[in-house]
């Protein structure tokens, strides 16, 4: 049997190399590491013995990594080539009623995306969005009390003073990921597949600040400076230097322009590069904050000051280049197996045609249980 030799050389010679990708090597012990590891996964992901798991990658160590994985699991393993039309791989998907799919990178077929289940967005949000709530209005406590509202239920008012999105993002990713493992998602490419969307959802919200008159900038004498009326300045905490004028800096018109730009970069960028799991998430973060560095700079608001500056420009800094970091070390990363959940069969699936049938066969469902 294939696991049993594959064991049996682990115990003999652990560290003979077991797999040559390019410059890459992997020992007996190492190759079973990673696929140990991997098994592991699936089994949290509830993937059962006799369950098909398909395995999406081109030929290279993740490949034989996610194979020995799925076998260690005591399930079946379904080969798919990324090269084949989506069309195709999408009906193989569907007949075989595959379990999980274990990919090394985007699952995109013939050059078309394969997307994923839906229906795990709609549970991820169902967390993260109540977490984003929480965590921005914790955010808020923190860096400005004084807008606190003075009275029992003051901390909890977001109606009054608002949400910071330092904290909404923090917390929503931390619970996010959670909710990622538990259903035993790999989360790097969840959080890249996010990452644009997070960006259009925050332009969108920013409108709302046309209306409640908040987060201006400084006075202005620009065509397009936005009137604020007395009371909404002397509301906004702005300086009494400043109460006289009546035209101010939109920054959150800049704002919504500066995310809808970085959103459409992002996408295009995860079309036509490689990026690594984390690696769009990772630019949000930089993108995103390096915005702030500017809107911070104009912003006469109420906020806390340190040496002269605002909390939320250090902030800012720190995200900055945190996510440039991050990006770079998120690309510097060895590809590793991913484990997405399949996208739901389609309601046809089982009057394919006779041929698609064959071809699922042809492409072979591979057990640890059968003999070689």
């Amino acid at each position: 049997m294939v696991l049993d030799d594959f064991l049996s050389r682990v115990a003999q010679a652990p560290d003979a190399i077991a797999v040559q990708d390019g410059g890459r090597r992997l020992t007996y012990l190492e190759l079973a590491r990673h696929a140990w590891g991997l098994a592991a996964r699936l089994a949290r992901r509830g993937v059962r013995p006799d369950d098909v798991v398909a395995v999406y990658a081109d030929r290279s160590a993740e490949l034989v990594v996610s194979e020995l994985a799925v076998l260690l699991a005591g399930a079946a393993y379904l080969p798919l080539d990324p090269a084949h039309p989506a069309a195709r791989t999408t009906e193989v998907l569907a007949l075989s009623g595959a379990a999980a799919v274990v990919s090394t990178g985007p699952l995109v077929s013939g050059g078309a995306p394969l997307g994923g289940n839906p229906e795990v967005v709609t549970d991820v949000a169902l967390w993260v969005v109540p977490a984003g709530i929480i965590g921005g209005r914790i955010y808020f406590d923190i860096t400005t009390p004084a807008d606190i509202p003075h009275e029992w239920y003051g901390v909890f008012a977001v109606w009054t003073g608002g949400l910071g999105i330092w904290g909404g993002v923090a917390l929503a990713t931390v619970v996010g990921a959670w909710r990622l493992r538990r259903l035993g998602i790999t989360v790097g490419p969840f959080a890249n597949a996010i990452a644009p969307a997070l960006l259009v959802a925050q332009a969108v919200g920013r409108l709302g600040n046309y209306f409640n008159k908040e987060l201006f900038g400084a006075p202005t004498t620009l065509p397009w400076g936005l009137e604020i009326p007395y009371q909404y300045r002397v509301a906004g905490g702005i300086p009494a230097q400043d109460l006289h004028f009546a035209t101010f800096q939109p920054t959150f018109l800049y704002e919504i322009i500066w995310d809808l730009a970085l959103a459409a970069f992002l996408v295009w960028l995860g079309h036509h590069a490689k990026i690594k799991p984390w690696g769009l998430f990772a630019l949000y973060v930089a993108g995103y904050s390096a915005f702030r560095i500017f809107e911070e700079s104009v912003r006469i608001d109420s906020s806390q000051y340190f040496f002269g500056l605002r909390l939320n420009m250090y902030i800012a800094i720190i995200g900055t280049v945190g996510g440039l970091i991050w990006f770079g070390l998120a690309q510097r990363r060895p590809d590793r197996p991913v484990i997405v959940n399949p996208g739901p069969a389609q309601p046809d699936a089982g009057a394919a045609s006779a041929p698609a049938e064959e071809e699922a066969n042809a492409e072979g469902v591979a057990t640890g249980r059968s003999d070689d």
